[in-house]
C-alpha cells in the first residue's frame, strides 16, 4: 500500500471536520456518584453521555467508582413521563366524613379536552427555562430531578 493510499484511507475513517455532533442535555445531566456534569460521547452513530469521576486513563483503575454510561436515546425515551412527573399535581379526594355517599348525577360534557404530550425537546427546554438538572444515578439506574422521585430507565 502506497502512502497516498494509506493517508486516503485514514481520512476516510477519521470524522469529517465540517460534521458536528449535538448533545441535547449538554449542561442538565449530572453523575448521581460525584455530582460532576456528565460529558457528551459519540458512541456507535449516538449521543451518549459519560462521567468518569474525575480520573483520566493515566490513573490506576483498581478501586475506583466504574465509568457512568447512558444513551441519549434512553433519556429522550422518558422525557413524556418525566413531564408528568413535573407538571401532574394530583388533588387530594374531595370526599370526607360527613359527606353523601348518594351518587350524584352526571353532567353533560360538551368538549374533552385534547391532552397533548410535549416533544421531548420541550421538556427538555422547560428543564433549561426552571434552571433544573437531572442527576443519573448509574448502579441503580434512575434519574431524578430536583430531589423528586426517581425514574427507572430500562438500559
Amino acid at each position: 500500500m502506497s502512502e497516498e493510499q494509506f493517508v486516503a484511507v485514514q481520512a476516510a475513517r477519521s470524522p469529517r471536520p465540517d460534521q458536528v455532533h449535538t448533545y441535547q442535555y449538554t449542561g442538565l445531566l449530572l453523575c448521581g456518584e460525584c455530582t460532576r456534569r456528565m460529558e457528551g460521547t459519540w458512541n456507535n452513530g449516538g449521543a451518549a453521555y459519560r462521567c468518569r469521576h474525575g480520573h483520566s486513563s493515566a490513573t490506576s483503575p483498581s478501586g475506583r467508582t466504574a465509568n457512568a454510561y447512558i444513551r441519549e436515546s434512553h433519556l429522550l425515551a422518558r422525557m413524556p413521563l418525566l413531564h408528568i412527573r413535573l407538571t401532574h399535581n394530583p388533588a387530594p379526594p374531595t370526599t370526607g366524613i360527613g359527606q353523601s355517599s348518594a351518587l350524584t348525577p352526571l353532567k353533560r360534557v360538551t368538549a374533552i379536552p385534547r391532552i397533548t404530550t410535549p416533544t421531548p425537546e420541550e421538556v427538555i427546554a422547560q428543564l433549561r427555562r426552571t434552571a433544573q438538572t437531572l442527576t443519573y444515578h448509574h448502579p441503580a439506574k434512575t434519574l431524578e430531578v430536583s430531589g423528586m422521585l426517581p425514574i427507572r430507565i430500562a438500559v
